[in-house]
Formats: structure tokens, C-alpha cells, sequence
């Protein structure tokens, strides 16, 4: 991969669902440095310590998961346990927004940039509804304490 950053055919490079170990390792060897890790990333589960590696050395964070879909269509869940999460949905009556634009709002707070699937147009203008609103502190840290991956058995 590093060969086609020679041409400026690719500008960047990165991982995804990289742990920790893995990110060190290509660090250790590559001569094109990673720009960005692609990782799984929701209020309920996230690696802390590949997130904590990208901010103290300045790694683009992008996040897929973010919403919870994923819970639904993997069949774990009937209903998707983020966006009914009584948290998410008082807030989103806070705010007056959607429970996925508290979501991607939290992520991008977070300095993370947020994925959003969507082939319908309707729900793609929904999804960027989070660049209006904007969580206060408390409301983060609220999201926050949701990190409880034991508890939701994500793996």
C-alpha cells in the first residue's frame, strides 16, 4: 500500500478494526505513517485504548456503529438498543432531534468522524441533523457512562 502514496495516487493511509497492538506494529515498520483507524465505535462499546493512541497521536478516529443498527440487522436485538435507550430518547426530547443525531453528535464531540448508512435521502438529511445540535458537557458524560460492553455482550 505505501508504494501508491509514491504517485499521490493515495494520500493516506489507515487501518480498520485495528487493535491497539496492530496499530503499534505497523507504526513500528511502515514508512508511509497510518493517518487513520476505522474502528467500531458506539456509546456502549468502543476500544478506549486504540481511541486514547489516535488522540494522543493526532490518528484521524472514524467510527462506524455509532447508531447501533447493527444490532437489528446481525438479528442480536428485535429493536435497536441505542436509539431506545431512555438516555438517547430524553435527550433527543432535550434537543429536540432525532436519537441518532444524539448519537453522532456524542461521536463527534468526541473528535470522531462518524459513518452514516443510509440509501434513503430521508434519512441521510435526518442523519446530518447532528451538526445542529451541540450536547453540553454533562450530557456527554451521560453518554459516556453507557460504556458497558459486558453488559451488552458485543462480541
Amino acid at each position: 500500500m505505501e508504494t501508491v502514496t509514491a504517485d499521490e495516487r493515495v494520500l493516506s493511509l489507515g487501518l480498520s478494526n485495528a487493535e491497539l497492538s496492530q496499530i503499534e506494529l505497523v507504526n513500528g515498520i511502515a514508512t508511509v505513517p497510518i493517518s487513520m483507524i476505522q474502528n467500531l465505535f458506539s456509546p456502549f462499546e468502543y476500544d478506549k485504548e486504540v481511541y486514547k493512541y489516535c488522540q494522543e497521536n493526532k490518528l484521524h478516529f472514524m467510527g462506524f456503529g455509532i447508531s447501533g443498527d447493527y444490532h437489528v440487522k446481525s438479528g442480536e436485538y428485535s429493536e435497536n438498543p441505542l436509539t431506545s435507550h431512555p438516555l438517547i430518547r430524553e435527550l433527543a426530547e432535550v434537543y429536540d432531534t432525532s436519537p441518532y443525531a444524539i448519537l453522532y453528535n456524542w461521536a463527534a464531540q468526541k473528535r470522531v468522524m462518524v459513518i452514516s448508512r443510509s440509501t434513503q435521502l430521508q434519512h441521510m438529511k435526518e442523519n446530518l441533523e447532528y451538526r445542529d445540535v451541540y450536547l453540553n458537557p454533562d450530557h456527554i458524560r451521560q453518554i459516556d457512562d453507557l460504556y458497558v460492553p459486558e453488559e451488552h455482550d458485543m462480541d
